[in-house]
C-alpha cells in the first residue's frame, strides 16, 4: 500500500474512534465499538479488549475478526510466568505498549503459535489502556502481515489509546458525580425519611420569616398534607395567625442575637380553633460563610402533659370534695401574707371555724348527705367572702379563713356576718338543715408571727367557743392582752428614744445588675432598748404610726441618713444615693416639700442623690393628691421609687401618671423565685412593665446566687440583700465601701 493510502486508511480509523468516543453512553459500548473500528486499518484481522479482574486475570470485554473464537474463553493470569509474560501481560506490567512484529519466531508468544499458524497471525501489538488515575487493561491487535506495526501505525494506535483514556477519564467523572448523585439522594431521602417519621414538629424559615420546609408532623399541625402546602408561607398566613407576631418575635431574636432559644412554652392555634401548648427550640441556621441565613425549629405537643401538671398541680393544692384550698395552698397564702404584712405593717386575720355537731349529720344522714352538706356550705361562705379573702378546708367539717389587711375590730364584723351566714338553712336531698359553727381568731402580729402560731391560736380559740356553748366565735385574748401591754411600754419608750439615743440607721447597699458596683443604700431605722432589748421595726413602726410619733422620727431619720451621705461624699464615696422610706402619714403631711428642701440646703446634698421611698399603699390612698405630692418632688430633682411594687393594688392608670424613677420588687416575689411559677410571672411581669414606662427595678431580698442570676438574666436593674450585704452600720460600711477612698 502507497503511504499516502496508508495515512489515510490510519486517520480515517482514528476518526472513527473519536466519533465513537463522542456518541457512545457507556464503557462496554466504546469497548466494543472500538475493536470494530480499528478493523478498518486493513491489515489488522482480530483485535480484542480485555480488563483485569480482582483475581489478576486478564479477560476479554470486547473483541472482533478472525480467530475470536479462542478469545471468547481465555483468561490470562497477569502474574503467571508462561502465560503472563506474552505481549498482553508485559504491556500491562511495564505500561508500555509490546509491538510484537514476527509472531510465530517471538518467544514471548511461544503459547499461542499453534492458534496463530490456524488464524494467520503473524504479528500483534498490546498497549495498555486506562484512566489518568489506574490502569485497567490493554487493548490487543493481530495482523496476517509481518512487521505490520510500523511508526506510523504505532503513532495512530497511541493516539487512539490516548483518547480512549480521556474518554474513561469523562466515564470515571461521571460515573463518580452519578454516584454523589445518587448518594445525596438517597441521604436526602434517608433524612426526608428520618424527619418525616419524627413526631417532633421540624421546619425551617428563611431571614424574612417564609417558611422553606418542614416535616410531616408539623405539616399535620398546620392542618396540611405535606410540607408543598406550607413553602413560601409566613405565620401570618397559617392557622396560628394569632400568634403570629409572639412567634416572629422570637424567630428575629434567634436570628439578630444569633443565639439558640431554648426549650420554651408557648401556645399555638390548631387549624379547629383549639389552643395546644408546645415546648419549643429556635436555632440560627448559618451559611457556609457563617452568616445567619434563617432559623430551624422544632417543638413538641406538651398540652397534654401541661394539663397533667395542672391535675397534679390542683390535686396537690385543693381539696378534692369541694374544690377549696387544702391546708397546703392555704399555707403559702398566709407565709405571703405575712411577708406581706411584715413589710406594711399589717394585720391580718385567721379564723378557725367547726361546724357544730357534724358528725351527727354523717351518723344520721350519712355521708353521702354530710359530703353534700360540706359542699354546699362551701359554696355559701366563698360567695360571702371578699375576693382577697381565702377559705381552706382542713378535713373533715374544719375550715381556715384568711382575711388579709384585717384588725380585730374587722374580724370580729366578719366573724359576725358569717354567724348568720352558715345559719340559713340547707337542703340537701329533700332534709333541711340548719346548722351552726364554731370559730376562733387570730391576728397577726399579736397573735403571733408565724403560720404555726396562728394556726395554734386561732384552734385554741376556736376550742373556747365549743367550750362556752357552740355557735359563736372567740378571739385569742390571752395573747391581745399581753401584746396590749407591751405596745403601751413600747410608745410610752418611744417618746423618749430619740432623745436617749436609742435610734440608729443602718444602710444596706444597692448594688448595680450591669456594673456589680455600689450606686445606692436603703436607710433603715432600728431601735435599741436598754430594757425590751432590740425591737423590730415591725413592732414599734405601727405604734410610731398609730401614736404620731412617726413625723419626729422619720424627720430624724431623713435627716441622719441625708448628713450621713454628704459626710461620705466628702470621704470619697460618689455616684451614690441614699433611698429613705416615707410612712403615709409623713408623704400626707403639708409641709413635705418646705421640710425636704430645707434638709438638703443644710446639708448641701444635690436632689438627685437623695431617693424617696413609697408604698403603693401610701399612694393609692389619695391616688390624685398622691401624683400632686410626687410631681413636686420630682421637680426638685428628688427621685421616687415605689416600694414593694405588686403587693398592693395600685392601678396602672396612675401609675404611668407618677413621675416615678423605679419600682421596687418586694422580697415576697424574690424569695422563690427559682422554684415558683406565680413569683417569676409577678416579677417578669414588673420588670417589663417597668421597662416599658421607662423605670428602673430593684429587688430586695436577695440572698442566693440563684436569685441574682434568674433577676440578672430577666433585665432587673438592681437589687439588695444579704447575697451582697446585710444592712451596716457607720464604721462596718465605711470599712466596705470607703476603705482606700480619698
Amino acid at each position: 500500500m502507497e503511504e499516502k493510502e496508508q495515512i489515510i486508511e490510519l486517520y480515517s480509523a482514528l476518526s472513527l474512534c473519536n466519533d465513537t468516543i463522542n456518541n457512545v453512553k457507556n464503557i462496554s459500548e466504546l469497548f466494543s465499538q472500538i475493536c470494530q473500528d480499528i478493523l478498518t486499518i486493513n491489515h489488522i484481522s482480530m483485535a480484542w479488549i480485555g480488563l483485569v479482574d480482582e483475581n489478576s486475570q486478564l479477560k476479554p470485554v470486547s473483541y472482533c475478526g478472525v480467530g475470536t473464537q479462542y478469545i471468547k474463553d481465555i483468561s490470562i493470569k497477569i502474574e503467571d510466568d508462561i502465560l503472563g509474560n506474552g505481549p498482553s501481560g508485559i504491556a500491562y506490567k511495564q505500561k508500555e505498549p509490546y509491538w510484537c512484529q514476527d509472531f510465530l519466531n517471538d518467544p514471548h508468544t511461544t503459547p499461542w503459535h499453534a492458534r496463530a499458524r490456524k488464524f494467520h497471525w503473524k504479528s500483534s501489538a498490546a498497549l495498555p489502556i486506562g484512566t489518568a488515575h489506574k490502569l485497567i487493561g490493554t487493548l490487543n491487535l493481530y495482523s496476517d502481515t509481518l512487521n505490520a506495526f510500523d511508526q506510523k501505525t504505532q503513532e495512530l494506535l497511541l493516539k487512539m489509546t490516548s483518547n480512549i483514556t480521556h474518554a474513561l477519564n469523562a466515564f470515571e467523572s461521571e460515573a463518580a458525580r452519578s454516584q454523589a448523585e445518587n448518594a445525596l439522594k438517597e441521604s436526602y431521602t434517608l433524612l426526608s425519611s428520618i424527619i418525616n417519621s419524627l413526631p417532633t414538629r421540624i421546619f425551617w424559615k428563611d431571614k424574612n420569616l417564609t417558611y422553606l420546609g418542614c416535616n410531616t408532623a408539623f405539616a399535620k399541625d398546620a392542618g396540611k398534607s405535606s410540607s408543598d402546602e406550607i413553602i413560601g408561607k409566613n405565620d401570618h398566613q397559617m392557622p396560628w395567625k394569632d400568634q403570629a407576631n409572639l412567634y416572629n418575635t422570637d424567630d428575629l431574636k434567634v436570628i439578630n442575637s444569633k443565639k439558640s432559644k431554648l426549650f420554651f412554652e408557648e401556645p399555638q392555634t390548631t387549624p379547629n380553633g383549639d389552643t395546644i401548648w408546645l415546648r419549643t427550640s429556635k436555632l440560627p441556621l448559618f451559611d457556609a460563610q457563617g452568616e445567619v441565613m434563617g432559623i430551624i425549629g422544632l417543638y413538641d405537643d406538651i398540652t397534654e402533659q401541661k394539663h397533667s401538671e395542672e391535675r397534679v398541680l390542683y390535686m396537690a393544692n385543693y381539696d378534692a370534695l369541694t374544690g377549696l384550698p387544702n391546708r397546703a395552698k392555704l399555707e403559702s397564702k398566709i407565709e405571703y401574707n405575712i411577708a406581706l404584712s411584715r413589710k406594711n405593717h399589717w394585720n391580718f386575720a385567721l379564723i378557725f371555724l367547726d361546724i357544730d355537731n357534724f358528725k351527727d349529720i354523717n351518723d344520721t344522714l350519712g355521708h353521702n348527705v354530710g359530703d353534700k352538706l360540706l359542699i354546699e356550705f362551701s359554696k355559701r361562705v366563698l360567695g360571702f367572702l371578699r375576693d382577697e379573702d381565702t377559705i381552706a378546708r382542713l378535713g373533715g367539717d374544719e375550715f381556715i379563713i384568711l382575711l388579709p389587711i384585717t384588725d380585730a375590730k374587722q374580724a370580729q364584723k366578719m366573724a359576725e356576718k358569717l354567724l348568720f351566714t352558715v345559719y340559713q338553712p340547707f337542703t340537701i336531698e329533700q332534709n333541711e338543715l340548719t346548722v351552726t359553727v364554731s370559730m376562733g381568731i387570730s391576728i397577726y402580729p399579736n397573735d403571733g408571727v408565724d403560720k404555726e402560731t396562728l394556726y395554734k391560736n386561732a384552734d385554741t380559740a376556736m376550742y373556747r367557743t365549743k367550750y362556752n356553748g357552740k355557735n359563736n366565735y372567740s378571739f385569742f385574748t390571752q395573747e391581745m392582752q399581753m401584746q396590749t401591754k407591751r405596745n403601751l411600754l413600747l410608745t410610752n419608750a418611744l417618746h423618749n428614744a430619740i432623745a436617749h439615743n436609742e435610734l440608729y440607721v443602718v444602710y444596706q447597699p444597692q448594688i448595680s445588675l450591669t456594673t456589680h458596683k455600689l450606686v445606692g443604700m436603703e436607710a433603715l431605722l432600728r431601735w435599741e432598748h436598754p430594757v425590751f432589748g432590740s425591737v423590730p421595726p415591725s413592732e414599734f413602726i405601727p405604734i410610731a404610726e398609730s401614736s404620731g410619733l412617726i413625723l419626729s422620727i422619720g424627720d430624724w431619720v431623713m435627716k441622719t441618713a441625708v448628713q450621713q451621705l454628704k459626710n461620705w461624699q466628702t470621704k470619697g464615696l460618689h455616684d451614690v444615693s441614699i433611698s429613705v422610706n416615707l410612712s403615709a402619714v409623713q408623704f400626707n403631711q403639708a409641709n413635705l416639700q418646705h421640710n425636704i428642701i430645707q434638709l438638703l440646703d443644710e446639708s448641701a446634698l444635690p436632689a438627685n442623690y437623695l431617693e424617696i421611698e413609697l408604698t403603693e399603699s401610701a399612694i393609692m390612698s389619695n391616688p390624685e393628691t398622691a401624683i400632686n405630692i410626687i410631681n413636686q418632688l420630682h421637680s426638685l430633682g428628688i427621685k421616687i421609687s415605689i416600694d414593694d411594687f405588686g403587693t398592693g393594688y395600685s392601678s396602672l392608670s396612675y401609675l404611668k401618671k407618677f413621675k416615678a424613677y423605679k419600682l421596687k420588687i418586694d422580697q415576697s416575689f424574690v424569695r422563690d423565685i427559682t422554684i415558683d411559677p406565680e413569683d417569676k410571672a409577678i416579677v417578669n411581669a414588673i420588670i417589663n412593665m417597668a421597662n416599658s414606662l421607662g423605670l428602673q427595678t430593684i429587688a430586695e431580698g436577695v440572698e442566693t446566687q440563684e436569685q441574682l442570676k434568674y433577676l440578672e438574666e430577666n433585665g432587673c436593674d438592681e437589687v439588695q440583700g444579704y447575697y451582697y450585704s446585710k444592712p451596716l452600720v457607720v464604721d462596718e460600711f465605711e470599712e466596705k465601701y470607703l476603705k482606700g477612698k480619698k
